[in-house]
């Protein structure tokens, strides 16, 4: 309905009731007359229009909506001794009366002028009836918004709650939507100590408050206590008879708490902590605030404890790649000792073909446990999300020279080729972790490509990326195998070399490569091997775009 249209409905039953009432009035020979509405099923009554010794409301005043809100008085049985009361029924039901005042005797009065004033009434009574459905209709809808509201921003609310992984962070926001969606004056949350059986307030407090230090109070001096202690929710709108109450808090801070509402938070089957409201800026705190706020308060103990877990879960990944770390430097500084030892003997010692052959293949062994050690340090790392990059600016060609070249000196039975575009802007990179990739590319394309091979490692600029490649001339990739190769554990059947392998180079590969915002797979090359590719963001990208 347009507000055109409601001014107009609400000008039509203005008219209405007072030509309906003056016309009783008249009738009756009263000298004043009064039109209450009962707007529903309770027993009090309300004053809507009087004729005779007030003027009737202004038209325009007369929205249906505000009809009932516009008179907070009701008419008790000794205000009404002194008139004549008309009840108004329709369909049954009492919806109002008329009440004349003046030396009336309705029974007295000729039949057809009481006949007139039966259809007076009635038509008034069927007007109200009408005012109190749309009333009705109008609360109804105005109540479905306030909880669709509500709904909306509780949902909102949990979304946030769950994104917070910190608990201060996780009891600010619990308060903050407290006091915003109950309209609360004020709304505390208490933090629970058992062992001195006190509890404090830290978050919500008045500004004009004395310090939160001074307003500690014991479990058994206050009513918080009381709902610490019970564990059960309390709406209070009688302060004198609620249990433990006392006016302490309101001495120091200078508020009058007229009505206040408690919910408990439990966590691990205790209460540590309350969040308590006071005094609602209009109106009363009723049944709807307190679910509402129990509610919230479920949410918010879901997502304490999520953050209890995730902190857990950090704790224990510390933990873990402490022991790795301590694990691995105890494996690679005794490996690192023999490795040293085999390659002093191999340089200066007087061995025979068979002697050299046999300490060969223990420094390749002594080689690999030393990767081993490494891979599974960063496999920790990478799980734990310890392993965190530091992107800065790198100078690709000169980072691939250095890269290669210590490639070269360790494996001579293969060539290596660098290709570039020109020009090769930086990357926005880790450059430690960069050093890892290639790696671990590198080292697989030695692996698994024959003697006297060539190895190529190919850079390339493209819309705002650098797609970093390294070729080989091995058997290729089974198709098959192309997506599961960067799992964890992986190891490709069929290959000459798969006994030897761990299965997490390619793992940590991955994980590393989108550390920097970079994707990477593999494909295989038309004659013969392999490709794998990554990409990396170009640095004057990163600051375009930042």
């Amino acid at each position: 309905m347009s507000a055109q249209q409601k001014m107009q409905s609400s000008g039509h039953y203005a008219l209405a009731l007072y030509a309906g009432l003056e016309g009783v009035a008249r009738l009756a020979q009263a000298d004043r007359a009064v039109l209450l509405i009962r707007p529903g099923p309770e027993e009090r009554t309300y004053p809507l229009l009087t004729y005779g010794g007030r003027s009737a409301p202004p038209v325009e005043a007369m929205e249906p909506a505000s009809l009932f809100d516009n008179w907070a008085l009701s008419w008790s049985a000794a205000e009404a001794q002194d008139w004549t009361p008309l009840p108004l029924q329709a369909l049954g039901k009492e919806v109002g009366a008329v009440y004349l005042r003046g030396e009336i005797r309705l029974d007295a009065l000729p039949l057809q002028t009481r006949q007139f004033i039966q259809l007076l009434a009635h038509e008034l009574a069927l007007v109200l009836a009408l005012l109190r459905e749309q009333n009705h209709s109008l609360q109804m809808a105005k109540e479905r918004q306030t909880v669709l509201e509500m709904l909306s921003a509780v949902g909102q609310i949990d979304r946030r709650l769950s994104d917070v992984e910190e608990a201060d962070e996780i009891l600010a926001e619990l308060q903050a939507a407290c006091q915003f969606l109950l309209d609360a004056e004020y709304c505390l949350l208490w933090e629970v100590d058992w062992q001195t059986e006190t509890m404090r307030p830290i978050a919500g407090l008045p500004p004009q408050s004395a310090p939160a230090a001074a307003l500690q109070m014991g479990l058994h001096d206050s009513h918080a206590g009381w709902v610490a202690r019970t564990g059960h929710s309390t709406l209070s709108r009688n302060m004198e008879a609620t249990p433990d109450y006392n006016d302490t808090f309101d001495r120091l801070t200078g508020v009058q708490t007229r009505q206040m509402l408690c919910v408990p938070l439990m966590l691990e089957g205790r209460v540590a902590w309350v969040i308590q409201a006071r005094n609602k800026q209009e109106g009363n705190f009723d049944e709807v605030d307190l679910r509402l706020v129990e509610a919230l308060v479920r949410n918010t103990v879901r997502a304490l404890e999520n953050a209890q877990r995730h902190t857990s879960r950090q704790q224990e990944a510390a933990q873990n790649v402490e022991m790795y770390s301590v694990a691995s430097h105890g494996l690679r500084s005794p490996l690192m000792s023999i490795l040293t030892t085999i390659e002093w003997i191999l340089q200066t010692g007087n061995l025979n073909e068979e002697s050299r052959a046999r300490l060969e293949d223990v420094r390749r062994q002594t080689v690999n446990l030393t990767r081993f050690a490494t891979k599974i340090l960063d496999l920790a790392r990478i799980d734990t999300e310890s392993y965190t990059a530091r992107p800065a600016p790198v100078a690709v060609l000169p980072f691939l020279r250095r890269i290669v070249s210590g490639f070269e000196a360790r494996s001579p039975d293969h060539r290596f080729r660098i290709e570039a575009s020109r020009p090769l802007p930086p990357v926005h990179a880790d450059e430690t972790q960069l050093s890892i990739i290639l790696d671990h590319l590198l080292e697989n394309a030695i692996k698994y490509s024959p003697p006297n091979s060539e190895v190529t490692v190919r850079a390339e600029a493209m819309d705002g990326r650098v797609t970093i490649s390294v070729c080989d001339e091995g058997p290729g990739i089974p198709p098959e195998e192309a997506d599961k190769l960067f799992s964890r554990f992986y190891r490709g059947a069929g290959k000459n070399h798969a006994r030897h392998s761990l299965g997490l180079g390619l793992y940590i590969v991955k994980k590393l490569v989108q550390a920097q915002n970079g994707q990477i797979w593999v494909k295989n090359r038309p004659n013969a091997g392999s490709c794998f590719q990554f990409t990396l963001p170009q640095e004057e990208m990163v600051f375009q775009n930042g």
